[in-house]
């Protein structure tokens, strides 16, 4: 199974967060009960899309740079990589 595409979206108002053809990704009425921190969760939430194709742009690059120089992995390199495996159900790394 895949993540709805994006781009998602959140009007800065309201609960809930929305993908392509106004379909709901997520409610996020329930997830606290202070409203300043129900948008901060819907506005991270809205960009997921863009922040899992930046990881995987970073991950490309890490990767380029491992091949060209024949460096290892640091511990902040494997953190991206943990990252961007996290995201994915079916891993692209």
């Amino acid at each position: 199974m895949k993540h709805t595409p994006g781009p998602w979206s959140y009007p800065g108002t309201g609960t809930l967060v929305g993908g392509p053809d106004h379909y709901r990704v997520a409610d996020v009425s329930t997830s606290e009960r202070d409203a300043g921190t129900r948008q901060a969760n819907a506005r991270l939430i809205a960009a997921a899309p863009e922040m899992l194709q930046a990881l995987k742009d970073v991950k490309a690059h890490l990767d380029w740079v491992a091949e060209e120089t024949q460096r290892k992995w640091s511990m902040r390199d494997q953190r991206v990589y943990e990252a961007v495996a996290a995201a994915l159900i079916e891993a692209e790394i």
